[in-house]
This record gives structure tokens, C-alpha cells and sequence, in this order.
């Protein structure tokens, strides 16, 4: 019988033109998708940046509403993490997520220093306490646009990541329970003024019998961590006025933005 041939096949090359081709469409298609991947990770990095100033914003609130203030210009967005020596701080107010907590508030997604105002000029005037900002994807910051006036209505104008941080729900809040710690207060002196004549000549007297002073006397400290004031003003019925020193934490004798109540001992007698 004769031997049986056995058949091989060899799979044929690539040609030199086939390979040139090939690398080609490949070059096309990467050109054509790297735009694309761009564009898809710095939206990723600005959404990133967006939720950090969120939490960002959240502690500064929260550092406000322990406090009374905001972190000044030279204590910066690291006062969130570390206690810069003010009464009332009970923070960290963020945490680092996946980063270090310190990074976190120093800088944005895109590896850029957040930008930090305390007591900016703001238009409207009273729709800023402070500014946070980012430089957003083109990492250069194009507010504010008015010399150093950040301008409200000017934000969806540019690619920066802006926040507008205002105190003004806060302080609604916080005058709410200031003005029922002073009611609190007057009741007490009322109660000093009918057992013994007269008013008490500080606040802090009217503690035990009067008044419960509270977890470190904060019975005789308003909202903002100032402490409630007093005085007796004289005459044929005296008056007790009490009043805290408001927001701006600044003793105007019951003037400007101070709280203020009256006890009249002639509606006592």
C-alpha cells in the first residue's frame, strides 16, 4: 500500500502593507477615543471636586454653628481638622474619605489648591460669609471677574467650582434659641426681684436657686459663644436689660444686630 501523505498547511503571514494598515486603524481609533477618555476622566475629577466642596462647605457650617464664627482667612480650611485654639470646637468637621484629612480640604480632584475667602466682597452683598472655590478643569481660576468681586450670578459663566457659604439659615436658628435662653433668663430675674427687691447684679447669681446653669454655665452663653450681659438701669423702678451680643459677637449695649430684653420692676410690683 503506498505511504500516506500527510498535508500541512501553514497559516499565512502578515504582510508588511497588512501590518502598516493595522497600525493605522489603531492610531485612528485611539485618536479618536482619547478626547473621549479626556473628557471622561475630568468629569469624573469635577464631580469628585463637587461632593469634596459639599462636605467641605457641610464643616464649615458646622464649625460655625460649634463655635460661633468661621475659620479666619489665616486659619483656613485646615481649622476643620485641627482646633486652632477656639471655644467650642468639636470637629474634625470632614473626614479624608480616601485621602488624608489634611489633603482633603487642601486640595481639589485635580491635584489644585482650593481657594479660601473669608469676609469676601460678594454681589449680591449679603449672599457670602465666605468663598469656596476650585480652578475646575482648566486649573486657573476665572473668579472673580470684577477685581476681587465674586459675583453670584457670574458662576455658571466659567469652569471654576464655586460655593457661596452663607450664615444666614444658621443665625435664624441661632437667635431662635438665643431669644429663649434670654426669655429664660428675665423669667428668672423676675423670680430674683419678687423673693428680694431687687435684680441680680450679674447673670451668673441668678445660678441654683433661680436658674440651672447648665453643662459649663452655657446657661449664660448665647448661640455664638458670647457671654449674655447685663445691666440695671436706675430710677424710681428699675429696669434689668439683657442682652447678648448678637451675631457679630460685638457688644453694641442692646444696639445693631445685639438681642435684647427688658424686665421693668414696675410690672413686678
Amino acid at each position: 500500500m503506498p505511504e500516506a501523505t500527510t498535508a500541512k498547511r501553514f497559516a499565512p503571514g502578515f504582510t508588511l502593507m497588512e501590518v502598516i494598515v493595522a497600525v493605522a486603524i489603531v492610531a485612528v481609533m485611539a485618536g479618536a477615543l482619547a478626547p473621549v477618555v479626556f473628557h471622561e476622566i475630568n468629569a469624573a475629577r469635577n464631580d469628585a471636586t463637587a461632593r469634596e466642596m459639599a462636605r467641605l462647605q457641610d464643616g464649615l457650617l458646622e464649625f460655625y454653628e460649634d463655635t460661633g464664627r468661621f475659620p479666619t482667612q489665616s486659619e483656613g480650611l485646615a481649622a476643620l481638622i485641627a482646633d486652632p485654639g477656639v471655644t467650642g470646637w468639636r470637629g474634625p468637621y470632614v473626614d479624608g474619605g480616601q485621602r488624608n484629612p489634611f489633603t482633603e480640604v487642601a486640595s481639589d480632584a485635580f491635584g489644585e489648591s482650593y481657594t479660601y475667602v473669608a469676609n469676601p466682597t460678594a454681589v449680591p452683598a449679603t449672599s457670602a460669609d465666605i468663598i469656596l472655590a476650585s480652578a475646575g478643569v482648566n486649573r486657573r481660576q476665572d473668579m472673580p471677574d470684577q477685581g476681587q468681586t465674586w459675583v453670584l450670578a457670574n458662576v455658571a459663566d466659567h469652569d471654576d467650582l464655586v460655593h457661596f457659604v452663607s450664615v444666614g439659615r444658621v443665625n435664624r436658628d441661632k437667635e431662635d434659641e438665643s431669644v429663649a435662653e434670654l426669655e429664660a433668663l428675665a423669667d428668672a430675674a423676675r423670680a430674683h426681684y419678687l423673693d428680694l427687691g431687687t435684680f441680680p447684679g450679674s447673670l451668673t447669681d441668678l445660678r441654683g436657686d433661680y436658674l440651672d446653669g447648665g453643662y459649663e454655665n452655657d446657661a449664660f452663653i448665647d448661640e455664638w459663644n458670647s457671654n449674655y450681659l447685663s445691666t440695671i438701669l436706675g430710677g424710681g423702678s428699675p429696669v434689668l436689660r439683657i442682652w447678648s451680643p448678637g451675631p457679630n459677637r460685638q457688644n453694641q449695649n442692646g444696639g445693631g444686630d445685639d438681642l435684647m430684653l427688658e424686665v421693668n420692676s414696675a410690672a413686678l410690683n
